[in-house]
């Protein structure tokens, strides 16, 4: 109603209220199926916030903190339970022993809760296991104590215009929203954040072309009919979003050289069930698209890239130099990959001979979780699978998988950031979508489980 009116600041307001309430919906207690089953309320809150904000004539910064903070609150919660505490551990080790402590006790899968001795709270005396509800009060409560001492009032806070300059070094990062009132699109260089609205991006029509996107995979549609409407699909994202976004960001026509320009997407709701890495004219000879102007990569948010550069520095001198190669080539109720076994024998070809290679053909789940604790490169070929009913259950599909599945919960609980692996290859469907479009803002499938378990790169996908 309030924007109906074009009160677009009282919408504002509200919607801002809204989304910081978003953070209190999923507390860190619940396991990851109930948080996702809480959160389906809120989808689209943060994309219209961005959208009433932005009429309202707040600053950039302020709107990309509503996107921050109101998308990804899962994968948020793990990686802010997983943030680097070292300049908190040198000036104040006795409060980081205990926001530590009952970090691990959260960060545990629920079936696996340790048991805990100390004194008052969620440690209290005695051997028995932790309750996970007093566990997180506490947490919530050492974490105020932190933000009391000084240079820590935002712990763990969200990144400052220094940190979102200063990420984008590699190349900018590009948040695009979508929402019936407004869309557009925020640029984070290296000096400067700024905004272009996309006037010809409708919200609707996102809809439709997700849906177009759907059925053409769903081979409900010819050959030749689908590969007209995936040339047509993928046209009309470049028309009026990517083409105008590196127009302004001066990637206008290939590069002259070998130094090709990087981009990192950030797409919100809908836009991330969207192909952008591929969208263009793919007439024969047309160079009028986004992969002859740019090397695309993908985050669900800032706040996970930032996750994924802070510890990829810190870990290149402890990473351990093994690469694990699993291949499948049956699978039980799926269709043969005969491809699979000889992709692994190419990449054994391909990697320094210096490099150790665990192979791993037909395995189980548990092998492939414990080659994933000791390596730098894992490669797995086989089948991928979704779960439209419930995210966390998307899968790799190993030889044990009807009984031991490994899933999206599985790796999310795998803590590898000390070693923080260089990069995980899955070659299989469906490992960057994610069905729900309830769920779309989380971004929960295998690729960004992958980066959030700790891999600093990951190929998945669509």
């Amino acid at each position: 109603m309030l924007a109906t009116k074009d009160d677009w600041r009282e919408a504002s307001r509200i919607t801002e209220l809204a989304v910081n309430l978003v953070q209190t919906v999923a507390p860190h207690q619940l396991s990851q199926h109930d948080q996702q089953h809480l959160l389906d309320i809120t989808s689209g809150i943060a994309t219209l916030a961005a959208s009433f904000a932005l009429e309202a004539r707040e600053t950039l910064l302020h709107v990309v903190r509503l996107l921050e903070l109101g998308r990804g609150i899962i994968t948020g919660l793990r990686s802010g339970l997983r943030s680097d505490v070292s300049e908190l551990k040198e000036r104040h080790p006795r409060i980081t022993e205990r926001f530590e402590k009952l970090r691990d006790i959260l960060d545990s899968p629920i079936e696996g809760l340790p048991d805990i001795e100390g004194e008052g709270g969620s440690l209290g005396s005695g051997s028995k296991k932790v309750d996970r509800h007093q566990a997180s009060f506490d947490l919530d409560d050492t974490i105020r104590q932190i933000r009391l001492l000084p240079g820590f009032e935002n712990f763990p806070r969200p990144p400052r215009i220094e940190e979102l300059n200063s990420a984008a070094s590699q190349g900018p990062m590009v948040i695009i929203n979508s929402s019936e009132y407004r869309s557009g699109a925020f640029l984070i260089e290296k000096i400067i954040v700024r905004s272009i609205r996309l006037p010809d991006l409708h919200h609707s029509d996102v809809r439709e072309k997700v849906k177009m996107l759907m059925s053409i995979r769903s081979n409900s549609v010819l050959p030749q009919q689908a590969e007209a409407e995936m040339s047509s699909m993928l046209r009309w994202p470049w028309d009026v979003a990517v083409r105008p976004i590196l127009d302004t960001l001066d990637f206008s026509k290939p590069p002259m050289n070998d130094e090709w320009p990087r981009v990192w997407w950030i797409p919100t709701g809908e836009l991330s069930s969207l192909p952008l890495h591929a969208v263009g004219n793919h007439a024969s000879s047309s160079t009028d698209s986004e992969i002859d102007r740019v090397v695309s990569s993908y985050s669900p948010s800032v706040r996970a890239l930032l996750h994924a550069r802070r510890h990829s520095g810190k870990a290149r001198h402890s990473m351990t130099h093994q690469a694990l190669l699993v291949s499948m080539k049956t699978t039980t109720g799926c269709s043969k990959l005969s491809v699979a076994k000889r992709e692994v024998k190419k990449l054994e070809r391909i990697l320094p001979a210096s490099m150790a290679k665990v192979k791993l053909e037909q395995s189980c789940s548990n092998d492939v979780l414990k080659g994933l604790n000791e390596c730098s490169i894992f490669h797995f070929a086989g089948h991928g699978k979704t779960d439209l009913s419930d995210a966390s259950k998307s899968s790799l599909l190993t030889n044990d998988w009807k009984e031991n599945t490994l899933t999206v919960e599985h790796l999310i609980n795998l803590n590898l950031n000390k070693t923080s692996p260089w990069l995980a290859y899955l070659s299989a469907c469906s490992t960057s979508r994610s069905h729900s479009p309830d769920l779309q803002d989380e971004a929960i499938h295998l690729v960004t489980t992958c980066q959030l378990a700790g891999f600093q790169h990951v190929i998945g996908s669509l």
